[in-house]
């Protein structure tokens, strides 16, 4: 049986944006999307190469938490957070090689790029526009600025990797992330999707 979460319904909760601008941050939580068909932001089509095949990339999810922004949850002051989707590629003009040399212009915490993970806790500057819809988004990631400081995390970091069977993340994740961690070109020959290939594995290694 493929591995298959059933999803449960929350009542879906509305924040006010945070609104245009540029902020400190610190980043918090990255989540790998495995290989993903490329698709046109206009049509939403999968993207073909000039020999028909279609075009498949790498994709991470990375939130990013900002120390200066808060909203009350149950009474309680915490910090916003916001993401973004990137493309892991190694071309300079790759979104995600603009954040490495953000948050980490020296490429020692992440080997020059190797480990993405080392980006986790790293301190940048992120600049938030707007959608057509009106929502936030990221437009860009730039270091910080000399002699600034930013306070730490308010929460602990995460990190979830497809070549690691980390099935007590994978529950906490929002739905619609963990459909689209499932849907991955190649989610059936991960480490996570061969350790839990089934609900019986799942009912048998789940803490829950």
């Amino acid at each position: 049986m493929a591995l298959n979460f059933s999803e449960t319904k929350k009542a879906k909760t509305t924040y006010p944006r945070i609104g245009e601008g540029t902020y400190p941050a610190r980043i918090v939580r990255i989540l790998d999307f495995g290989m993903q068909f490329a698709t046109d932001f206009k049509t939403g089509e999968v993207k073909k190469y000039n020999d028909g095949n279609d075009v498949v990339q790498h994709k991470v999810w990375i939130d990013f938490e900002l120390p200066t922004e808060t909203i009350e949850i149950e009474s309680i002051a915490k910090p916003r957070w916001i993401g973004k989707e990137y493309t892991v590629s190694a071309h300079e003009k790759a979104a995600i090689q603009g954040l490495l040399k953000a948050a980490d212009p020296g490429g020692k915490a992440t080997m020059k790029g190797r480990n993405v993970a080392g980006l986790l806790g790293l301190p940048l500057m992120i600049t938030i526009g707007s959608t057509s819809t009106g929502k936030d988004k990221i437009t860009a990631t730039t270091s910080l600025i000399k002699g600034m400081n930013v306070d730490p995390l308010a929460n602990p970091t995460l990190f979830f990797d497809l070549d690691s069977p980390d099935i007590k993340t994978f529950e906490g994740l929002p739905d619609w992330m963990k459909k689209r961690i499932q849907e991955g070109v190649d989610f059936d020959k991960t480490a996570f999707y061969k350790k839990f290939n089934s609900f019986e594995d799942l009912e048998e290694e789940s803490p829950y």
